[in-house]
């Protein structure tokens, strides 16, 4: 039923409670969730306290504590870093369900990073496979088919190994071909510009303004779902086959492509 109460919250010990915090079993402001389906393991990007925490579905209790934390030495740490086993403002998170791996978006790092959850999840566990920077130290936003800046999102096409990563100050949604590797690998394809090399926003069938979300909707056609965020608006794009710049197919929150009024 539509107004049926929540059975348990996380984050806090009571649904009166509010105050954030950082340990086992508090959140500074939690942004986005994953779920495994195999292991029942539910994956919190906890933006404020720069880590993503992982919990175990089949407890559900409310103020239940967190079972392992990714970005951080333990519980009680919340400073942003770089590296192979840190994050700096965790956004985007998907299960790659056929390949058993975990994406991370580290939106302060300007990067994705990729975590194997074949031997599960051990704390403080370094990232295995890295897009948007050359090495594990590097963090700088950058502009081509390889860079991002600033981005928040990520979708999975796990039968045919395709990465959507919503690159949000490049106006753009980015297409990786998975396994990644550590590196500069270079995207495929991209939505929302007419090359790698363009960043500017705009608006049209064909263009974005900081898209911040993706979702990727399998069937026949199988489509992608942009939300379009500085153009109060969400994108949808046939994407069976992807070619740069292709224009959306549908439009929610505005009545036409060229509107953009909130």
């Amino acid at each position: 039923p539509t107004d049926a109460p929540a059975e348990f919250v996380l984050g806090q010990p009571s649904f009166d409670s509010c105050d954030p915090g950082v340990s086992a079993t508090k959140m500074n402001r939690p942004t986005r969730l994953a779920v495994d389906p195999w292991s029942l393991r539910l994956f919190v990007s906890d933006t404020g306290n720069n880590r993503v925490l992982i919990f175990d579905l089949d407890a559900g209790a409310s103020g239940q504590a967190a079972i392992n934390v990714l970005g951080q030495p333990d519980f009680t740490t919340s400073s942003g870093g770089v590296g192979q086993q840190r994050l700096s403002v965790p956004a985007g998170l998907v299960v790659d369900i056929p390949a058993r791996t975990l994406y991370i978006v580290d939106y302060g790092n300007n990067r994705l990073l990729a975590h194997n959850l074949d031997a599960g999840i051990s704390n403080y566990q370094g990232a295995v496979g890295l897009l948007g920077q050359p090495d594990w130290s590097s963090w700088a936003p950058g502009l081509s088919a390889n860079r991002f800046s600033g981005p928040r999102g990520v979708a999975v096409d796990g039968d045919a190994g395709r990465l959507f990563v919503a690159d949000t100050n490049n106006n753009r949604v980015l297409v990786f071909q998975t396994p990644i590797g550590v590196g500069l690998a270079n995207a495929v394809n991209v939505l929302g510009q007419s090359d790698m090399d363009s960043g500017a926003p705009s608006n049209g069938a064909e263009r974005m303004a900081g898209p911040t979300g993706v979702r990727f909707m399998p069937g026949s056609p199988q489509r992608l779902a942009v939300a379009d965020t500085n153009n109060n608006r969400v994108l949808f794009f046939i994407v069976d086959e992807v070619t740069n710049g292709e224009a959306a197919v549908a439009v929610l929150g505005q009545h036409d492509f060229l509107t953009t009024a909130a």
